[in-house]
Formats: C-alpha cells, structure tokens, sequence
C-alpha cells in the first residue's frame, strides 16, 4: 500500500488490513497551506490580544462554531493519523517561512515550499560540526521536526475571559514537537507493542512546567484515557483527513516545482516524471 517514500494514500479503507492502516497512518514509522481544521496547542501566551490574561500551559483549542478559543488544564484526544513534516518559522513576518510534505516515515522526501528539502534542516552529525553561537546554527535550530497528528478532541475548561467553556469531540489537528516530541512518540511506541491501533485509544493529555535559563516552558504528558471503538462516522472522518492531507501535499510540491522551474532552465524530465509521483493516491 506505501511506496518507498511512505506517502501512499489510501483509496478504500475497507480493503485495508488493520496492520496495513497502522503504517499509513504513520502510526508505525517504517524508519525509525493548513488543513483548516482547528489546532490542539499548548499555550504559551499570558494575555491575547485584548489583554485578557491567559492561563500559560494550558491546552488550547478553538470552537469552530464560536471561534472562541478553550483553555484546559486537561484534554481528551483521541489520535487517527500520525504523520511528520519540517517547518521553519519566520519572526519577522510571523508566518512559516518554509514548510514540508507531510510523511508517514522520517525515512522519506520531504520537499519543501522554498524548493529544498527538510527546510534546509542539516543531518544531526553535521549539525555537531556548527558552531552553537553562529548564525548558522541559530537558522538551523529554527527548522522544526514536527509529529503532525489528526484527530478528535475534547476538552472542559474557560475562555479568554475566564468564563466556563468546553468542546466535545471535534477534529482537530496537532502539531508536537520540542520538549513534547518524546512523550507523544514514545506513548504511540507504546500502542505499537500492544499491536493496538491508536485510532482505538484515548489520551488524556496534561503539561509539564520546564525551566530553562530564564525560559519558562510547557510539555506535554501523555497517559491512557479510555478505548474507543472505529466506527463507520470515524472511518469516514479518517478519510476527510486523509483528503486534507494530499491537499496540503499537493500545495507544497507545487511551490517546490514553482522554485524549481525558477531557478533551473529547462527542467529535467525526470524530475518532473519523479515529483509527478510523489504522494500519489495508491
């Protein structure tokens, strides 16, 4: 069902084996623009900007109904689809200078939006050879690995102005990395052993309050909620974010050819034949 570059997307869940679902969705790694859903964050703010005074390491989710945002101290999530990408962010324009196609393995292509690859990201036995106070290193400790995870959430807590608020199983999407990419993987390590799928499992998701220098900083902890059975509405959920995903990859491999074609004369048929085939629906 996947190809080399663990990109292969399901055309027909039915005729997938539960072991075969487990790899596309990135739930096991062969290798050891948005979606528009809403984002499970870990806020990190103290105030928004009306400045109301936010709660700092408390779960993030907006209500897509009210567009009001919801702060938990403790949030359900019930994970589908686990994939990777790379992502650098630019603070000057506040936005993502340079995104990557979403995986189901760390073994694979990642292209990029700027024309590259893993936004520029350097493998780790080089990134030993830079300098820690260079500009080189500060650029490539900029360029994130990021767990990209969809799935439905649910969360009782407070708005911004610290009114009783709450969400009921909503799709959303998650994106772990930093302090928070262990504890996530390793606990979707841990379903692997029990050859359980991970769309069956609940997470009841909490933080951890870090300290670094003068840095105060948030992770998440990640336990066993409860089970949950697959269901027709959850498979065709599945496939909603599944769909979400190739939108998003073919949106990247565009900007990836764009720059290419920009920046190369005549670009080689091969390459074109190569990129036509990635992230193809199998």
């Amino acid at each position: 069902m996947t190809d080399n570059n663990g990109s292969a997307l399901p055309a027909d869940l039915s005729k997938v084996s539960t072991a075969d679902l487990m790899k596309i969705t990135g739930q096991v790694d062969s290798g050891s623009e948005e979606s528009g859903l809403p984002r499970l964050s870990i806020n990190h703010a103290s105030e928004d900007d009306e400045g109301n005074s936010l709660p700092r390491g408390y779960y993030a989710i907006k209500n897509p109904k009210t567009g009001e945002v919801i702060f938990a101290e403790q949030a359900s999530f019930r994970p589908f689809i686990r994939l990777f990408m790379y992502s650098a962010w630019d603070n000057e324009a506040e936005a993502f200078g340079s995104q990557t196609v979403q995986l189901n393995t760390l073994n694979g292509v990642f292209y990029d939006s700027t024309g590259g690859e893993r936004c520029g990201r350097l493998a780790k036995a080089e990134m030993d050879k830079l300098d820690a106070n260079s500009p080189e290193y500060a650029v490539q400790k900029n360029v994130k690995c990021n767990q990209v995870i969809y799935g439905i959430a649910a969360a009782n807590g407070i708005n911004a102005k610290g009114e009783k608020a709450s969400i009921q199983n909503i799709p959303v999407v998650w994106y772990v990395k930093g302090v928070s990419f262990i504890p996530v993987s390793n606990f979707i390590r841990s379903l692997n052993k029990q050859k359980k799928p991970m769309w069956e499992t609940v997470m009841r998701l909490t933080t951890a309050k870090n300290k670094k220098g003068a840095n105060t900083f948030y992770g998440a902890i990640v336990q066993h909620e409860g089970n949950a059975q697959f269901t027709a509405d959850d498979k065709a959920l599945m496939e909603f974010f599944f769909k979400g995903i190739k939108g998003f990859n073919d949106s990247i491999l565009k900007k990836y050819r764009d720059v290419i074609k920009s920046t190369t004369k005549g670009v080689d048929k091969s390459l074109g034949d190569s990129l036509e085939g990635e992230l193809a629906t199998s």
